[in-house]
């Protein structure tokens, strides 16, 4: 994420994950607009894109994020939210080098708190179609960094309120059905009876820039049209969905053929119904008529009806032999 000079990066295994944009009006944004101030007209520019990545469960990561306008006389604070949250502390930026954060820390930075993706934590709302109300900053599934003009200081010793660090929990809403993962932590040792202390204050409350980079799911940005490469996500759906069956796609495997003429796997698109009941998704076969140019976004889905709901996809049946193409059985796929 790039805006005027101010930069925001997402790195795993020390290497920055691929970004997306997708125009304002077709995103459903948990955060305001990513902008930066210009500091002569105090007129503030505004990105007409929401930028993301593409993530998956149990990657730990780092935010790397920098800006070619601090110097050692215009330094900058850097304060980094996680899902709308933050541990009090801030990053200096007193030159155009990077500066990179791979946790938060407790109020007594005794214990420190890797970040990594995680399948989101949900609770039920009485109201589904009522949007969730946003954070006062950064918001659910994004990363923000909020810059400020900063003066140097002597060093002062600083009071950290106690708070705890956790993932957060999303409502089950429709403005939230798409933020599959949140950032989950792991916990590690910290210092050993050190104060915090500040080198720096903020000349103002308003920052001269705030960029945010949100993530999702790869077939969430593959549904609205972005080009992400494929990536190992048959866990994305469910924890016991097997390993051979992934969301969107589908690879028949077997024995190599012995020839060119040896036969291959024979499968056919069937109509069915989904019956949805708390968290157990049963699929019926049905005889009805189909269309083969449907697409279903069926990690997407809230239905308006929490308890029970009823819906028309195309599943793909693998036959076992003629026969059995013509006795047209009854399947039940159970994902739990």
């Amino acid at each position: 994420m790039r805006l005027n000079g101010f930069q925001l990066e997402v790195l795993v295994n020390g290497q920055p994950l691929e970004e997306y944009t997708l125009p304002m009006n077709q995103s459903n944004s948990t955060t305001g607009s990513s902008h930066v101030l210009d500091e002569t007209t105090m007129q503030k520019t505004y990105s007409d894109n929401v930028t993301y990545i593409a993530v998956k469960p149990e990657m730990r990561y780092s935010i790397r994020f920098s800006s070619t306008r601090a110097s050692m006389w215009s330094p900058l604070m850097a304060y980094v939210y996680v899902d709308g949250e933050y541990d009090y502390t801030y990053r200096e930026i007193s030159n155009s080098s990077p500066r990179e954060k791979d946790c938060f820390w407790n109020n007594t930075l005794s214990k420190k708190y890797y970040f990594k993706f995680e399948i989101s934590q949900l609770y039920e709302i009485d109201n589904p179609e009522i949007p969730v109300q946003r954070k006062p900053f950064g918001g659910l599934g994004a990363i923000s960094v909020y810059f400020y003009k900063a003066r140097v200081i002597p060093q002062t010793p600083v009071y950290i309120p106690n708070f705890s660090v956790n993932q957060v929990k999303v409502a089950e809403s429709k403005s939230t059905c798409g933020i599959k993962f949140t950032t989950a932590f792991e916990e590690a040792e910290g210092f050993f009876n050190r104060q915090a202390v500040a080198t720096m204050e903020k000349q103002g409350d308003e920052p001269v820039a705030v960029l945010h980079l949100h993530y999702r799911p790869a077939t969430w940005l593959s549904i609205r049209g972005c080009d992400v490469p494929e990536i190992d996500q048959q866990n994305h759906l469910s924890p016991s969905v097997p390993e051979d069956i992934k969301p969107y796609s589908f690879d028949i495997k077997g024995e190599e053929p012995q020839s060119p003429s040896a036969e291959k796997a024979k499968y056919r698109i069937i109509r069915t119904s989904i019956i949805h009941s708390e968290n157990v998704i049963d699929v019926t076969d049905e005889n009805e008529n189909r269309n083969s140019n449907e697409v279903i976004d069926l990690e997407n889905y809230t239905p308006r009806n929490k308890r029970t709901y009823t819906k028309e996809v195309d599943v793909i049946e693998l036959l076992d032999s003629d026969e059995e193409e013509e006795e047209n059985p009854s399947k039940i796929l159970r994902f739990e």
